[in-house]
């Protein structure tokens, strides 16, 4: 991995870092009912990293084409724009092997879940070490989050990669 000051690759879903005050009706079976505690800290997280990271430019790594609009709004409104000059690099998530190899935009994709084994494995293929990957628990109860946890036992994951757990009980588990 390089030197000098990491570029952070933000994955970037409305899902993870809007609030959601109503149950969406076009949502799939099983869609959350209201607000949840995940879009809460997500938010914070992202107001916070707008207001008093030191970075200059934050590459968003985007699932959708409406989730790309609402990060841009986002951070055109923010009231850290008024204030500095920084740069916006968006990647499709379809793009990413183009955008990421053989010189990847950032040197740590931070995803607000536990990170993705997509994400593990093309690093693998595509560059060895060539960046880092980070993630957060906010909570274990569904089925997908207990699947996410068992591909880091068999994905090509680092010593560098990390896994921010939230409470005790997620450490232990």
């Amino acid at each position: 991995m390089g030197q000098g000051p990491p570029t952070v690759a933000l994955v970037y879903d409305d899902d993870a870092y809007v609030e959601t005050i109503e149950r969406s009706r076009r949502g799939p079976p099983g869609s959350p009912l209201g607000l949840m505690g995940r879009q809460v800290a997500g938010k914070e997280f992202l107001d916070a990293y707008l207001h008093h990271g030191t970075w200059s430019e934050l590459v968003a790594l985007v699932r959708n084409r409406a989730s790309r609009e609402s990060l841009v709004r986002f951070c055109e409104v923010h009231p850290s724009s008024r204030s500095r000059v920084r740069a916006l690099r968006v990647v499709e998530e379809a793009r990413f092997h183009d955008s990421f190899f053989p010189a990847p935009p950032a040197t740590l994709v931070y995803s607000p879940c536990p990170p993705d084994t997509r994400y593990a494995w093309a690093r693998q293929h595509g560059g060895p070490g060539s960046f880092a990957l980070s993630g957060v628990t906010h909570t274990l109860c569904s089925t997908e989050a207990i699947a996410q946890l068992c591909g880091l036992v068999t994905a090509p994951y680092e010593r560098y990669d990390t896994l921010i757990c939230t409470s005790r009980a997620v450490a232990d588990m």
